[in-house]
């Protein structure tokens, strides 16, 4: 018997989150992503690399750790440092958003927003739609 087709379904965790801005990155015109959990020497792993970015996705209450890791990609990567944090509810994350845009400010990193009510990317002031991903039946 043939496998089911893929079903569609919405982002949930933070790898799904990841596969969710993969697919949405390979499918735009504006960014070429050379690479999806790029595994490093020493077996960190990148979540997202473009030709500019080390990418590090993770959730809004998380910002220090996203930081750190972003830095770390950015060095063993010659690339710059990329943040895309996650947004669970507005009203409890924006101070978490407002402190990484603080330092990501500070330090020229690049902050981009995923609100994963509505699955809204906001890269520089634009809003794009994040594509739902595949989960396959079984």
């Amino acid at each position: 018997m043939p496998p089911l087709p893929p079903q569609l379904v919405e982002p949930r965790t933070e790898h799904d989150w990841s596969k969710s801005i993969w697919k949405f990155l390979t499918d735009s015109d504006m960014w070429v992503a050379t690479g999806r959990e790029r595994q490093l020497w020493d077996r960190t792993r990148v979540d997202v690399l473009t030709d500019k970015l080390a990418l590090e996705i993770d959730w809004a209450k998380k910002w220090t750790e996203a930081v750190g890791q972003a830095c770390w990609y950015a060095t063993n990567t010659s690339k710059q440092a990329g943040i895309i944090l996650l947004v669970k509810d507005k009203t409890v994350d924006n101070k978490y958003v407002y402190r990484c845009l603080t330092v990501a400010t500070k330090l020229q990193f690049v902050l981009w927003i995923v609100e994963t009510t509505t699955r809204q990317l906001i890269v520089d002031s634009e809003t794009y739609t994040l594509p739902q991903i595949e989960k396959r039946n079984a």
